[in-house]
């Protein structure tokens, strides 16, 4: 999301790469093992707001290129959760990576 197809320039959107508003509950961005390249973008890499909660983000490269190993950026943040969206201590907050082998993301 805001690069080429091989994740290696940045293509930018006008936005953020992937913004989860209004409710948007229950989603999970990043698969172990298919996470997502999300850099590049003229606002956040991955934005959550407005009463949007039990969303998981895992295995996902935000910032960098495919490899992990070019810095790409995303113009204000990598993940920013806003409003009435809850982090992670409350429970039912969004989750960011995870304990397992894979989970993590690179930010």
């Amino acid at each position: 999301v805001g690069t080429n197809a091989a994740g290696n320039a940045v293509i930018a959107n006008g936005v953020h790469g992937i913004a989860l508003a209004n409710g948007a509950s229950g989603n999970t961005i990043g698969l172990v093992g298919a996470g997502n390249v999300i850099a590049g973008n003229a606002q956040s890499g991955i934005f959550i707001t407005g009463n949007s909660d039990n969303n998981i983000i895992r295995a996902n490269l935000i910032g960098t290129d495919a490899g992990g190993t070019l810095a790409l950026g995303n113009l204000n943040h990598g993940i920013r959760i806003d409003g009435a969206a809850t982090a992670a201590t409350s429970p039912t907050g969004t989750i960011i990576g995870g304990e397992g082998a894979g989970e993590g993301n690179l930010i």
